[in-house]
């Protein structure tokens, strides 16, 4: 699947289009999170930040799951990542 760039601060809540603010990620992920920084973490509830691929290391964040075709999120902000709701 190609990858399309996100705007790790959406440009809708006043995010830029300079380098430090845009990471690859899949075309689904980037629909899916829309204008979204922060989430709830499906286990606890906390409205917490969204994962920051600039500042952080996603192998100590996520693993893969489903034989590489899901992503599991190992800490309160990492599930509200990658479970948005």
């Amino acid at each position: 699947m190609p990858l399309v760039m996100d705007h790790i601060s959406p440009r809708r809540v006043g995010g830029s289009d300079e380098s430090d603010n845009l990471a690859a990620c899949c075309y689904r992920c980037n629909e899916f999170k829309g204008a979204r920084t922060q989430a709830n973490d499906p286990a606890t509830g906390e409205f917490l930040p969204l994962f920051n691929p600039r500042i952080q290391v996603w192998r100590e964040h996520f693993c893969w799951a489903n034989s590489g075709t899901h992503v599991v999120g190992l800490t309160p902000t990492d599930r509200a990542t990658s479970d948005p709701n």
